[in-house]
């Protein structure tokens, strides 16, 4: 079995990861031994190969958690290309592909031609199951935070949340984090506007940077979406 998970919400990506890893360890491997982690910068194509042969300790079944290969050198990233454009696994044997800056969308960013190569091998291997985390929408975005709360048993003014999505904009890192310490801070009281501008860390004059850029580079829809961030902070235009 084959997982490839892809971003761009890199925050997102690394939670499924994390959920993958401890589903698997719990199922299958509570401490770990049929567990391999290589880091694709460092892993070469046999390294890549030998974990996939190896048995498993006590368990039939392994876990090989490829993260990043896109960043390795151009040698060893051709050969895992070549080998994972064809390879197929039994069920027993799962091989998680993590890339949480990449996209298999289009997009107009220059991408050196093997990391092309490599999601291209991806895309074409019909055994590989993919998952993919676009950025949020306001309104996804909105639910997403309300359920980390309600996991706090933690409630929040709609003034209060209105303010935090401006602050924090498209980072999903910087929201999880807010929240958390809004949840923390305001128990057992509800999170307030002054709760978010006490603790939360503003980004508005970053995004209105990021709008500037979006626009200059022909993102028209990621530029709506920032000024619509933007508006709904109660900022001046």
């Amino acid at each position: 079995m084959i997982l490839l998970l892809t971003g761009p919400d890199s925050y997102r990506v690394a939670e499924r990861k994390k959920q993958l890893i401890e589903a698997f360890r719990q199922k299958y491997d509570t401490a770990g031994n049929n567990i391999a982690v290589l880091s694709g910068a460092e892993a070469g194509v046999d390294a890549v190969i030998g974990q996939t042969r190896t048995a498993g300790l006590f368990s039939s079944h392994r876990l090989i958690v490829l993260d990043r290969m896109s960043k390795a050198k151009a040698a060893p990233l051709k050969q895992v290309t070549e080998f994972l454009g064809h390879i197929s696994l039994p069920e027993e044997i799962i091989l998680l592909l993590v890339e949480p800056e990449l996209t298999m969308e289009k997009t107009r960013e220059r991408i050196p031609a093997g990391i092309q190569k490599y999601l291209a091998a991806l895309k074409k291997n019909t055994h590989i199951q993919h998952e993919s985390y676009a950025p949020f929408t306001p309104r996804e975005r909105k639910v997403w935070a309300k359920q980390r709360l309600d996991a706090y048993d933690a409630s929040i003014t709609e003034g209060a949340m209105t303010r935090l999505l401006a602050a924090c904009g498209e980072d999903t890192w910087m929201l999880a984090h807010e929240l958390d310490k809004l949840a923390a801070r305001a128990a057992p009281e509800q999170i307030t506007e002054e709760h978010v501008e006490e603790m939360t860390v503003g980004q508005l004059d970053v995004n209105i940077f990021a709008l500037t850029d979006a626009r200059g580079a022909g993102k028209g829809t990621r530029a709506l979406r920032l000024l619509e961030e933007h508006f709904l902070s109660g900022e001046a235009p």
